[in-house]
């Protein structure tokens, strides 16, 4: 899943501690699309539309601050090619100021994943005539 490729991201930046930071995904809904993609042997199974849902927990803001940190993930996301191709993504964010060195800052990233099915004859998963894996 696309977010817990971000959450690790944003972990490997190493701008607070690992346990400062739990994620979450709101209400998933699937979509299925079952159509071709641009890769011969592919196809687009099913869209998948969430909130990826981020919480920091006394964000050393003082030090680190919070357009550093949306500059890095408006930065990952933009490398994310084949996802950018589905969503236009938007960050909303809140934080709330704690004391003169820290914040709790909230942000969710509105998600529509594409997942992809590749053709294998081994594959379990069957549409028109041939069968395909994850």
């Amino acid at each position: 899943m696309l977010m817990d490729d971000l959450h690790n991201f944003i972990i490997q930046l190493d701008l607070f501690a690992a346990e400062q930071m739990k994620s979450e995904t709101g209400l998933v809904k699937v979509t299925p699309a079952l159509r071709k993609t641009d890769v011969p042997g592919e196809i687009v199974i099913m869209e998948k539309d969430y909130d990826a849902m981020f919480s920091i927990e006394r964000f050393p803001y003082q030090q680190v601050s919070s357009d550093r940190l949306l500059a890095h993930i408006c930065a990952w996301l933009h490398q994310q090619q084949d996802w950018w191709k589905v969503t236009q993504p938007e960050i909303e964010l809140v934080v709330q100021v704690d004391d003169s060195y820290v914040a709790d800052v909230d942000f969710i990233v509105q998600i529509t994943e594409q997942v992809i099915a590749t053709e294998n004859p081994l594959g379990e998963i069957e549409f028109d005539g041939l069968r395909y894996a994850l």
